[in-house]
């Protein structure tokens, strides 16, 4: 008994016994064949045929990726330096050691993607960003750590060095493993663009504690133990003044109303002006649009200078100079509200590019205006624009002529293919072509085409209409274009005056439907298609996306960051013994990234205007580069936040609150260390916004903001939130932590 689907057997075993209520199909099966059949089986028949072949096959070219690539290398190697740089001029030799750390940690990264096979998507690449980032701040909180034990407690070098490692490896724990948490979620729950940071983040935050934990402490080991080291300046050290500016004695506690006004204040505007831009601040893969591919004309005698220039024979041009038409374009028409897109329009090379990043085709990837829905076809008014744009060296395909055009009769020109032959299908017994597999569909029969054309003219004219928006009914139907009667040779190939074209739908076969049914769906749809394909001028392949699919990674994006958000509130309640410390981490995140989608608004605000024909600032909007910058300011808030607050823990003791005086200090000794690793890692972001490819831009920008945001956040609203009233204090008038007065009373904790 053999189980077909969509005309392919999947599986055909033998009927042992009658079946009744149940059936057992037995065999030599692996756990992967069991589960795909038993996926195949509950899914059924697709409800549309899809096409053996597919409608149109491009290659993009790796011209936008290659420069993104090149730039983003140096920008990530200048920012590497400058963050080692730093280290070393900050402290000394131990910095030295961290610089090393890093480079194992880096090391152990693509070391383990490698042997996993694992691939390095964008949102990858951010988790691996913000693994070196974690891994400075472990260096930084263990250096800090030590100072502290040799200015503080007069504490010799090994010591220091083992009490320092002792209380650092508590809030480096915290974390990482609360990272680790939402990198097991994110990967069972998430989309696979999000499993990318997932993984790599969940690989960096192993290698980080590893390094951190193991291989600073081991250098430092030989650096006692076996070079006899017995000192170890810091700048710091070297200098006290830099050490008493880097600790302040602020009562954040008595700023906490205005600040925390403040803060609310800017987390709702920001959500407000990002709403308030509705669509228009999605990018064009989470709005859908159109795809517009366009090929240039052959090349003119002296127009391709050098023979690296020769690809297939066509005028080559650059990425950037066809994207710089482009947005002019829509830079020209602001009042436009579909040509207005192209400002933003993304351009990539298809096929075979040059050394020199030149191409002979590209594709322009245009967002539906606010507004316009996917049913709204976009994609003529897009040609236009680009043909009038490009028509001095673009190749575009003319109409031709024939007898039929714009007859709108349709029933003298399509034919039932029933008959063996489409000779006596059609009434043309000088064609004996046989019809097989296209016996129940129809051939649409063009006589009088002026001027011929050959078969895979007529071929190619036909698939691009049928991948057209107003023809995507069409799409996956069997055709096949038979020449009638040659007229002459176009280049080495014969071209006709007379085709027919034979199409098939086996949900429209003549021998299953009414004839009615037969001839408005297949019949009468095909003619128009083949007529519109040969008479359609600026005929430039098109075709249109839906964000169905990004709406999808958005819904699992969501339920996994929830899911995230409840893991960390758990283990965040259960580490530091209280519901109140994992509300005050999880409002500290929801202020960064809620700045972050208003910094991403702004953008498209600021970027509107210019400052003497200059954009103060380009225009970004959310897409996947924009995603992976806010996972990446999740995980380091996470651990901004933590560090302060296991510092509180460590403070209060054994006291069940934080009392003022705990807070305050916390949150000036852990001041130096803020300072040093956002610094470092603002510094990185800056170096690749500056530096980096276009692709790396938004990722940057919105990196920039958030680790703004997130020092910020960390020290003016989870920390101060870890006390209350009830607590027992109350913060004094005259700003020193260290003298306010207070009224302790153990039994409210």
């Amino acid at each position: 008994m053999a189980i077909v689907l969509d005309g392919e057997v999947y599986t055909a075993p033998n009927l042992n016994s009658a079946i009744g209520s149940r059936g057992i199909i037995q065999g030599n099966f692996g756990e992967a064949e069991v589960k795909y059949l038993i996926r195949v089986l509950a899914a059924g028949s697709l409800e549309a045929r899809l096409s053996p072949e597919p409608i149109s096959t491009s290659i993009l070219g790796p011209a936008l990726g290659q420069d993104n690539l090149v730039r983003g290398l140096e920008a990530v190697a200048i920012s590497a330096v400058l963050v080692a740089v730093i280290m070393v001029l900050y402290y000394f030799g131990a910095g030295m050691i961290a610089v090393i750390s890093l480079l194992i940690n880096a090391i152990m990264i693509f070391g383990i993607m490698s042997m996993i096979d694992g691939t390095f998507t964008l949102p990858g690449l951010a988790g691996i960003a913000l693994t070196i980032g974690m891994a400075v701040d472990a260096n930084v909180l263990i250096f800090e750590r030590v100072r502290e034990e040799l200015i503080n407690n007069s504490e010799n070098l090994r010591d220091s060095i083992r009490i320092g490692f002792a209380k650092a490896a508590s809030a480096i724990l915290d974390g990482n493993i609360t990272n680790l948490i939402v990198c097991f979620i994110l990967y069972q729950t998430a989309a696979t663009e999000v499993k990318g940071f997932a993984l790599t983040l969940s690989i960096g935050v192993l290698s980080t504690l590893f390094t951190s934990l193991f291989v600073s402490r081991v250098l430092f080991a030989i650096c006692t133990e076996v070079l006899g080291l017995k000192s170890i300046p810091m700048l710091p050290t070297v200098f006290p003044a830099i050490h008493r500016a880097l600790e302040p004695k602020i009562n954040w506690i008595s700023l906490r109303g205005p600040l925390l006004f403040l803060s609310a204040a800017l987390a709702i505007g920001s959500l407000v002006l990002f709403f308030a831009r509705g669509a228009d601040v999605l990018e064009t893969e989470f709005r859908g649009g159109v795809s517009v591919k366009m090929t240039t004309r052959a090349a003119e005698a002296g127009e391709n200078s050098g023979t690296d220039r020769d690809l297939a024979g066509r005028l080559l041009l650059t990425r950037g100079e066809v994207e710089d038409r482009v947005h002019k374009i829509g830079d020209d028409n602001p009042d436009d509200a579909v040509l207005a897109q192209l400002s933003n329009a993304t351009v990539l090379t298809v096929g075979d590019t040059t050394a020199a990043n030149e191409a002979g085709s590209f594709q322009v990837k245009v967002a539906n205006p606010p507004g316009i829905g996917d049913d709204e076809n976009i994609a003529d008014h897009v040609v236009t624009a680009l043909v009038e744009q490009f028509g001095d060296v673009l190749a575009v395909i003319q109409p031709v002529h024939f007898n039929a055009e714009g007859d709108p009769d349709y029933s003298s020109h399509t034919f039932p293919l029933e008959r063996k032959s489409l000779g006596e299908s059609i009434g043309r017994n000088d064609t004996a072509m046989p019809v097989d597999a296209f016996r129940g569909g129809v051939a649409v029969v063009i006589d009088g085409i002026t001027p011929p054309i050959t078969l895979l003219d007529a071929n190619e004219r036909i698939l691009r209409m049928r991948n057209q928006p107003d023809f995507s009914d069409t799409a996956g139907r069997n055709m096949d274009v038979i020449g009638l009667e040659q007229s002459g040779v176009s280049g080495d190939e014969p071209a006709y005056a007379a085709i027919a074209v034979m199409v098939f739908d086996d949900s429209l076969s003549s021998f299953e439907v009414a004839l009615d049914t037969w001839d408005r769906g297949l019949a009468q749809r095909e003619y128009e298609l083949v007529q519109a394909a040969l008479t359609r001028e600026a005929s430039l392949d098109q075709s249109s996306f839906s964000p169905k699919v990004a709406q999808n990674l958005a819904a699992s994006a969501i339920v996994a960051v929830i899911l995230s958000l409840l893991g960390m509130l758990v283990y965040i309640w259960f580490r530091f013994g209280s519901l109140r410390y994992s509300v005050c981490a999880i409002s500290a995140l929801m202020f960064n990234i809620s700045v972050c989608l208003g910094a991403i608004a702004l953008s498209l605000v600021i970027g509107e205007t210019t400052f003497f024909g200059v954009r103060v600032l380009d225009e970004f909007r959310i897409d996947l580069n924009v995603v992976a910058g806010l996972l990446t300011i999740v995980g380091y808030s996470l651990n901004d936040t933590i560090v302060i607050l296991d510092r509180i823990r460590e403070n209060r003791g054994k006291l069940s609150y934080a009392s003022l005086d705990v807070v305050n200090n916390s949150i000036n000794q852990t001041f130096s260390r803020t300072i040093m690793t956002s610094g470092t890692t603002i510094t990185s972001a800056i170096v690749l916004y500056s530096l980096g490819g276009t692709g790396i831009r938004p990722f940057a920008f919105t990196f920039f903001v958030g680790l703004i945001a997130a020092t910020y956040s960390s020290v003016v609203i989870a920390a101060p939130l870890t006390w209350s009233r009830n607590g027992g204090t109350r913060p004094s008038t005259d700003g020193e932590s260290g003298s306010t007065s207070r009224t302790t009373s153990l039994s409210t904790g």
